[in-house]
């Protein structure tokens, strides 16, 4: 970050400070991207044992647990798509 208020002051720009930059925001993103996935299991095993507690240990109460998670993944993706154009 100090380049590149030099490079303001001198007329240049130091590009390896920019690569590092841009390495440093992809390590964040990524790491967002890890903590949300991990929240959002986290999330869906809270609502199994809930559902648990509710309807009892089945197959169709995992079932419907797991699938309604899946759907919020895609119609969070295609959204997220939708956006981004």
């Amino acid at each position: 970050m100090r380049s590149l208020i030099n490079s303001a002051s001198n007329g240049r720009v130091d590009f390896l400070d920019i690569e590092i930059g841009i390495l440093m925001l992809r390590l964040l993103f990524i790491a967002l991207a890890f903590l949300s996935g991990a929240v959002a299991l986290s999330h869906e095993l809270l609502w199994t044992r809930r559902l648990v507690d509710l309807l009892g240990a089945t197959e169709a109460v995992t079932g419907r647990v797991l699938g309604l998670f899946f759907l919020g993944l895609s119609l969070g993706g295609w959204l997220a798509t939708r956006w981004s154009k």
